[in-house]
């Protein structure tokens, strides 16, 4: 076993140090905590939403005005059952309030501005504060950790979003080394210039390889295809995007990993992950509250499908309460998992609200459906389906080699025997389907479900 991780972190606690920095210390109290029992995880959760409501209720506007207006005093919320009794927050209401969602208690040249990636329409600015920040990038280690990756191991991110790329200084490659990291953008990524993101990643040899769900995939059917066996990390970290079990199959096969999915937002950060046991997403309790809920607003029963609503227990700055972040998830069945950690599990994040279609008939089908009809048809590059109206969808294809119309046709049948003869589909043949603005590819798109949900 390599000496540098047992150096590297003496080097990063002391980096920290200097930089009064509290990110080696919340990591860890993370990697005693995850191992409490679920009583006092939950303990310690009810402790930190109890005091975030109350500092919101006095130094937040739109908290006040929201409990105010709904009868409710942070003394009312003494169990997770009231924590139901405050409204849930929309995108829509943070861009109308922003400014009053904001502490009055904070310095604006201590926060940091931040925005989403407004894949599914407006951008959305949210504001961070250093301890928010500081325990973010904890939890980003701890998960990381779920996978076997020790600090200091090589990683490489195979990643779409040009704001993440490392910063581009006279001392940024030198730090890259140091840090053992490779960062490949893929926001834009074709089989013209894979030998060479080949070639990058043969040279780094990286024990642990962090991507997008979609961007892994699209390697992994690469090697495949030109039975390349030369990159063999130790583990593979999907996130980003809902990783499908087709997907997690050939990524699998095609590095000789396991591999592991991770959920979060740009919001809040890391919110679940897999542990070696892969049953399913641990929820990161202590620096996020998660419920599942259905229409009616109720918890879902264990196995069921919800949206989730999240609190993050650490922003005091700007405080999401209670934040509809437009996330489909299933409960879990498993209480407890043989890892021993404490934390909660999700059975698996179903997709994005707006991956989810909505017909006439008043059935919901998720876009899951759409991807598993064109898993095996040979001839289509990429493909998006997109709801244009309640009974109108345009699949947009890209072609490749072997393409044949007539499995398109026998999709296209598929498609109106099992969600209905009147359905109106128009097909697009492109060279290119946009990516968002982040590098993600987003297959299904509902332009309706959005009011169906009320986002």
């Amino acid at each position: 076993m390599s000496l540098y991780p047992y150096i590297y972190q003496k080097y990063w606690r002391v980096i920290n140090w200097k930089n009064n920095n509290n990110t080696p210390s919340y990591l860890a109290q993370l990697r005693k905590s995850q191992f409490w029992s679920k009583e006092e995880i939950e303990k310690l959760q009810l402790k930190k939403i109890k005091n975030l409501i109350s500092y919101a209720y006095k130094n937040v506007p739109y908290y006040k005005k929201i409990l105010n207006e709904n009868h409710l005093h942070p003394t009312d919320i003494t169990d997770f059952k009231d924590i139901q009794k405050i409204p849930i927050l929309t995108k829509n209401q943070i861009r109308q309030n922003l400014d009053d969602i904001l502490s009055i208690d904070v310095d604006k040249n201590t926060i940091r501005k931040d925005f989403t990636s407004g894949s599914t329409g407006e951008p959305l600015t949210i504001y961070k504060d250093k301890t928010y920040s500081e325990y973010t990038k904890a939890d980003q280690y701890r998960s990381y950790e779920f996978s076997g990756y020790v600090l200091g191991d090589k990683i490489a991110r195979l990643w779409g979003a040009h704001r993440d790329a490392p910063k581009t200084t006279v001392l940024s490659p030198v730090k890259q080394k140091i840090d053992r990291t490779l960062f490949i953008n893929t926001f834009n990524i074709y089989e013209k210039n894979m030998e060479n993101i080949i070639k990058k990643l043969e040279t780094f040899h990286p024990d642990y390889i962090l991507g997008y769900a979609s961007s892994l995939y699209f390697f992994a059917k690469y090697l495949e295809k030109n039975n390349i066996t030369t990159i063999r990390p130790r583990s593979i970290i999907s996130s980003a995007e809902t990783l499908y079990d087709h997907q997690r199959k050939l990524i699998n096969t095609s590095f000789s990993a396991p591999v592991f999915n991770h959920y979060g937002c740009r919001e809040v950060g890391a919110i679940a992950c897999e542990c070696n046991q892969h049953n399913g997403l641990h929820l990161l309790a202590e620096n996020q509250y998660v419920e599942i809920i259905n229409r009616a607003g109720e918890n879902c029963d264990n196995g069921e499908i919800g949206k989730i609503i999240l609190t993050n227990l650490n922003n005091y700055s700007f405080p999401l309460i209670r934040y509809e972040i437009g996330d489909m998830a299933r409960k879990s069945k498993i209480d407890h998992c043989n890892c021993q950690r404490g934390l909660p599990l999700l059975d698996e994040i179903t997709g994005r609200t707006v991956d989810n279609f909505i017909f006439s008939s008043g059935e919901i089908i998720h876009g899951g459906y759409f991807i598993y009809l064109f898993l095996d048809v040979k001839g289509v590059g990429h493909f998006q389906v997109i709801q244009e109206d309640i009974n109108k969808l345009r699949i947009k294809i890209v072609k490749s080699d072997d393409f044949d119309e007539n499995e398109i046709n026998r999709i296209i049948k598929t498609i109106k025997k099992d969600l209905g003869a009147d359905i109106e589909i128009e097909v697009e043949y492109v060279t290119e389907i946009d990516k968002t603005p982040t590098g993600k590819h987003r297959v299904t798109v509902s332009k309706i479900i959005e009011d169906y949900y009320d986002l």
